[in-house]
């Protein structure tokens, strides 16, 4: 028996139940089916033991603080309460030294004088530009798919079309290049590479990576859920409901119903059928089109190329979550009180000596090997929420930029992870003398974990790479859509990370899909 809705959502990560949110408080009826036993995908917190919380994949919340989307969706009537810091950056060096990222950039060009006074000048100079990239290219994302050059003339930020032009050129540069050419040290330019290229699975050093200058500027919105990621993924769920969405948990969709070219339902795995009109999925692109729509019989021959030859990074990051007996101490910013946490504790923290040794991380992971120097994302959040830990314990995770879907030579076997997540923390004890005798219990994940937890494709998060030809008006691949809604296929509708304007925490695509599907079915029925 097929169950009618006027749309069907595949996934329940945080972008499919933000598009099912908006389709539910628009009243538009609406289903979501979730493979595994709780929603969320790559946002949610599970309990690894008793009263011990982590983030399973997710766990900085950046971009979306820059939509709507939480007062859309009344999500704080819901119980999502985010929590702020200041400075919202740390990132620490080996001579003793650290970069802090603050709110304000005032108090960062302060910091920022008592390493290089040059630098801050040069910094001023910088910020100032590519923060209205970064406001132009934030609120472009909400208007839909389009170029990075209409982006930034359509912004009214750039005076002159020779801004824009100037821009263009730099955004085609290696964001090594310019960081090079701009400043004397490596502590600011560490950071930015980071928190650009890096965090999104690039190298620093690879060409058309120059307009990821503008993303650090987004961590100083930087903004936490109280009592872990999750609690957005749950609050969204929950908003979802209130409106009349049904959520499904343990249905795994096995084929995508396409008839005449158009999307009229799906089939799940245990046999269920549901019939609709818009059919949208959260999957990648590659699993929603070659295996889930039968893309040798749905698709062109030169569209199933197409997007068979999406380019799908395999993995980037290793992460690993420690249960520690108390807060541990870096050696650059000691206690004002042992065991206080001080702003270091507090903020978002990046590790890497320089943007070459980010660099050169990427050249050895791209050889299958784990890089001598990985990037570090570190986070103690449990010094701020102590939901998170049991009385008196704290919570340590460390993420890699970059580790291997594939070792050279070796698997990711339970004994290579664990070896590895203490080689971790042996190179984070650099920065942060001791930590490893505080280690009471331990987690990790390797990218082969993810892809079998949450079915991202080889582990990689960003669902297809987040290189200049694979982004904007171009995301996934040039011509795949309109807007979100897959060209050769009536109805279907694309909303997860690999679609316009990429992989976080936002939940853009799945909420600009949304009014795209809430415009088509109005027209339908008028």
């Amino acid at each position: 028996m097929s169950q009618k809705n006027r749309v069907v959502v595949i996934g329940g990560g945080h972008n499919g139940l933000v598009c099912a949110a908006y389709l539910a408080k628009a009243g538009v009826p609406v289903v979501v089916l979730e493979q595994k036993k709780v929603v969320g995908g790559c946002v949610v917190t599970e309990e690894a033991a008793p009263g011990w919380w982590i983030n399973t994949y997710s766990f900085e919340h950046y971009a979306i603080q820059n939509t709507p989307i939480i007062s859309d969706l009344s999500l704080e009537e819901f119980g999502l309460h985010y929590y702020t810091v200041d400075p919202a950056v740390f990132c620490p060096f080996l001579d003793g030294r650290y970069m802090l990222l603050y709110r304000e950039l005032q108090n960062t060009l302060k910091h920022i004088e008592t390493l290089s006074k040059q630098d801050a000048r040069v910094y001023e100079k910088f910020h100032e530009k590519w923060a209205r990239v970064g406001r132009a290219i934030g609120a472009g994302a909400l208007q839909g798919p389009t170029s990075l050059e209409s982006i930034l003339c359509k912004s009214g930020l750039f005076a002159r079309k020779e801004e824009v032009d100037e821009i263009l050129q730099e955004s085609k540069l290696p964001a090594a290049s310019i960081l090079s050419e701009n400043f004397e040290t490596d502590y600011v330019p560490a950071l930015i590479a980071f928190l650009g290229p890096a965090a999104i699975g690039l190298s620093p050093a690879a060409p058309n990576t120059g307009w990821l200058c503008a993303w650090h500027i987004g961590a100083e919105r930087l903004a936490r859920p109280q009592g872990g990621s999750g609690e957005l993924t749950r609050a969204l769920a929950a908003s979802a409901r209130a409106n009349g969405a049904t959520i499904l948990e343990g249905e795994s969709v096995s084929e995508i119903v396409v008839k005449n070219g158009k999307a009229v339902g799906v089939k799940t795995s245990s046999g269920k059928e549901f019939d609709s009109e818009v059919v949208v999925s959260n999957a990648d692109p590659k699993q929603t089109l070659l295996k889930l729509a039968r893309g040798a019989t749905s698709l062109s021959s030169g569209d199933y190329r197409r997007v068979r030859d999406i380019k799908v990074t395999p993995g980037f990051a290793f992460k690993a979550d420690y249960l520690l007996s108390e807060l541990p101490n870096y050696s650059c910013k000691t206690w004002v009180k042992k065991g206080e946490a001080n702003e270091c504790h507090k903020a978002a923290t990046f590790i890497a000596p320089s943007v070459d040794s980010l660099s050169d991380a990427y050249s050895e992971f791209s050889n299958e090997r784990n890089p001598e120097i990985p990037g570090l994302m570190v986070a103690l959040h449990s010094s701020m929420d102590r939901t998170l830990v049991p009385p008196g314990k704290q919570g340590l995770v460390l993420e890699t930029r970059f580790t291997p879907y594939k070792l050279y030579g070796l698997s990711w076997s339970e004994s290579d992870r664990e070896k590895e997540s203490a080689r971790l923390l042996s190179i984070y004890s650099r920065y942060c003398p001791g930590v490893d005798e505080l280690v009471e219990d331990s987690r990790a994940k390797c990218p082969q974990d993810m892809e079998a937890d949450v079915m991202v494709p080889r582990g990689n998060f960003v669902h297809a790479d987040m290189v200049f030809d694979q982004m904007f008006a171009s995301r996934p691949v040039q011509g795949l859509l309109n807007g979100y809604e897959v060209a050769p296929i009536s109805n279907l509708f694309l909303c997860g990370a690999g679609t316009f304007p990429g992989g976080g925490v936002s939940g853009i695509p799945g909420r600009n899909a949304a009014i795209q599907i809430i415009e088509k079915l109005q027209r339908t029925t008028s």
